[in-house]
């Protein structure tokens, strides 16, 4: 009778955890969904930055047979190029065994540029000042006018703007409060799923042997 009884009572409590156990799942998965979008929408935004710089100093660049203009569009290529690497280097683990001697052999940075990021500690910064002092120069050549030197510096604030929205994402971690209380719940379900099945497949035979799986 004592064994009975304290099956119901387990099975009272189960049905009545279950559904909020479940609820707060959802809620879960549902904040890691969205944690997960906005990371995702981000960084199709950067990449929409990058390309904006591209594509205004690439039609605004002016004459495009001048070496000096040609160079500039190329060290522009090049650091745009090392923001969107070194905002990934930082996150993504199929990135951690690449080092700045392999981006010095594909011709991404210069001997001077290596030692100079080897120093620093947020290399996408520094990559970053670099890109918007070319765009300076140009501007002082006469090679872009006023106006799309103030546009594209508009732009790199947000291209600096959308790197730390993404590396800020990534390393956002679960309330510990939340986790501890979904922790609980779904463990207290799981310890009362046994006991509150052997009541509802509970028999008239004697014995305790019915409860026995």
């Amino acid at each position: 009778e004592a064994v009975t009884e304290n099956l119901y009572a387990a099975a009272e409590v189960q049905e009545v955890l279950l559904p909020l156990a479940s609820f707060i799942l959802a809620l879960y998965i549902k904040a890691k969904l969205n944690w997960f979008n906005t990371i995702i929408t981000t960084a199709w935004q950067l990449q929409g930055k990058l390309a904006d710089i591209a594509l205004t100093v690439g039609c605004s660049a002016a004459p495009s047979n001048d070496r000096a203009v040609m160079a500039a569009k190329y060290r522009i290529y090049r650091y745009l190029n090392l923001a969107h690497y070194f905002l990934y280097h930082e996150v993504a683990v199929e990135y951690g065994e690449d080092t700045l001697d392999d981006l010095e052999v594909c011709n991404l940075i210069t001997e001077e540029e290596r030692c100079i990021l080897s120093g620093v500690t947020r290399a996408r910064h520094t990559v970053l000042v670099w890109l918007g002092s070319t765009l300076r120069q140009l501007a002082l050549g006469e090679r872009i006018s006023s106006d799309v030197l103030s546009r594209t510096m508009e732009i790199l604030r947000e291209v600096r703007h959308f790197q730390d929205s993404v590396a800020h994402e990534i390393h956002r971690v679960t309330p510990i409060s939340f986790a501890i209380m979904l922790q609980l719940m779904v463990d207290c379900v799981m310890l009362l799923t046994p006991p509150a099945l052997a009541h509802s497949l509970a028999s008239d035979r004697e014995g305790t042997s019915v409860y026995l799986w």
